[in-house]
């Protein structure tokens, strides 16, 4: 017992000592990352993106889908409701609201005229 009070605070003392030695300043690490990427960066390769030079010649998984089965009219209506009271009495400001007039879109087949 009397070992072991003699103990707990020289270790509290180092524990407390060792947190006060450390940096609080973070060291900037990755100077070699941004070296390497700034020596290996190779600009020269054209940009594939929408507004790269290269954007109407990629070909992609929806533009092949937008070409090969584009979608068939389905025009789309708007109502406007007017004013009413609910039948609480609570009243409903006029709003316009927008519906397509089929149900679900249809697609035409490859090579279909439309």
């Amino acid at each position: 017992m009397k070992y072991l009070t003699r103990i707990l605070p020289l270790l509290s003392i180092i524990f407390l000592l060792n947190g006060c030695e450390a940096d609080l300043k973070p060291e900037k690490q990755g100077d070699k990352m941004d070296a390497f990427f700034q020596s290996n960066n190779n600009t020269s390769l054209p940009v594939l993106s929408k507004q790269g030079l290269n954007a109407g010649f990629v070909r992609t998984q929806g533009t092949e889908l937008e070409n090969n089965f584009p979608v068939l009219p389905n025009p789309v209506l708007n109502m406007f409701v007017y004013p009413h009271l609910t039948k609480f009495g609570n009243p409903v400001p006029g709003y316009t609201t927008n519906f397509k007039l089929y149900e679900v879109d249809r697609y035409a087949l490859p090579n279909e005229a439309l």
